[in-house]
């Protein structure tokens, strides 16, 4: 069985990435998997590394849209066709059309009815995304969680250096923010959380904007703050940091993968969070962090409010996280899910 995975600019790092991990969970002697994604991405870096063949084109605008995903896939003679995003399910739909083959969708916000008529499977990254698109009862749709690495045993015994290194105090709470995150509500959400927490000894840690122009900006803000000004922005969000924070903040505006939140869920960090997407699906109100009633700056401020009050607890919450990513969201699980799904489909064919 030939798969072709379409993966268009649009979709997002967090579908990049959960692209890469399904791909590497279906290769194998009887599922031949190419990729078809932009020009110098981080997707078409990894599939080069690891020997998975891809199709990397820049189209006009520097955008790899689906038209040109279209021209330059539709003549792969191909079984199955996968898109993340809808604009990558709607290429798919075409390419699929033209050869054939079966379209599957993978979906980490909405998408309308029309761009997904057509297709075997949509594989939604939420329930509460799932139960919507089934509710419309238009084809099959099936919850399948993003999933990460599980690295946190390769880096624990690091926390001690990685806290001295962020130059951390033992009794300091270190609160990690992770991207993708909205310019605006990234900038609301680390001020107001920062001018609410004066009484408690934290530390936050912005990671990933330094890449960004509004990086900068927040930089030149947090300087009028005194609290702000002794939180690091911008620290680099590889592995090894997350053994250095004690809970992390995730103000996510769009329902997509939520990358860098699960990876913090796999290190058993409590998390507090916006009630989108899967999100919703990491968070134990109560019980492994909290979810804010909705993603606007004060009330994901006063969510790490409530958290913090408990800070006796993060020990306890964190456990609980470690123990609902090994349950839910590991790459095993995911693999299960996502071959158990595509093969079924080949049965009920034959």
């Amino acid at each position: 069985m030939k798969v072709l995975v379409v993966v268009p600019s649009a979709a997002g790092c967090g579908a990049e990435r959960q692209a890469f991990l399904h791909m590497s969970a279906l290769r194998s002697d009887s599922h031949g998997v190419s990729c078809v994604c932009a020009e110098g991405s981080w997707l078409a870096a990894q599939c080069e590394r690891v020997g998975i063949a891809v199709v990397s084109k820049r189209g006009a605008g520097g955008w790899f849209d689906g038209w040109t995903l279209s021209r330059n896939a539709r003549q792969q003679a191909v079984d199955k066709v996968f898109g993340y995003g809808e604009e990558g399910l709607k290429t798919a739909l075409k390419i699929a059309r033209g050869s054939k083959a079966q379209a599957y969708g993978f979906a980490y916000d909405s998408i309308e009815l029309r761009h997904w008529r057509g297709a075997a499977t949509v594989f939604a990254a939420s329930h509460a995304l799932s139960q919507s698109m089934t509710n419309l009862n238009e084809g099959d749709v099936r919850y399948l969680a993003p999933a990460v690495p599980d690295n946190r045993d390769l880096y624990s015994a690091q926390r001690a250096s990685e806290r001295a290194r962020l130059k951390l105090q033992h009794e300091q709470i270190a609160v990690c923010v992770p991207g993708p995150i909205h310019p605006d509500l990234g900038q609301e959400v680390a001020l107001e959380a920062l001018e609410q927490l004066g009484d408690f000894n934290i530390r936050l840690f912005l990671l990933g904007s330094y890449q960004h122009s509004y990086g900068k900006e927040l930089r030149m803000l947090a300087a009028q703050n005194p609290l702000a000004a002794n939180s690091m922005i911008g620290q680099p969000a590889d592995a090894g940091v997350y053994t250095a924070f004690d809970l992390c903040l995730a103000p996510f505006q769009a329902g997509h993968a939520a990358q860098h939140a699960l990876t913090a869920l796999s290190f058993g960090l409590p998390l507090v969070a916006t009630p989108v997407g899967a999100l919703q699906d990491m968070v134990e109100p109560g019980g492994n962090g909290y979810l804010a009633t909705s993603a606007s700056a004060q009330s994901i401020a006063e969510a790490l409010l409530v958290t913090l009050d408990e800070s006796g607890a993060l020990a306890r919450m964190g456990k609980r996280s470690r123990k609902k990513f090994k349950e839910h969201f590991t790459l095993r699980h995911m693999a299960r899910e996502l071959v158990a799904a595509v093969d079924t489909r080949d049965t009920a064919k034959a």
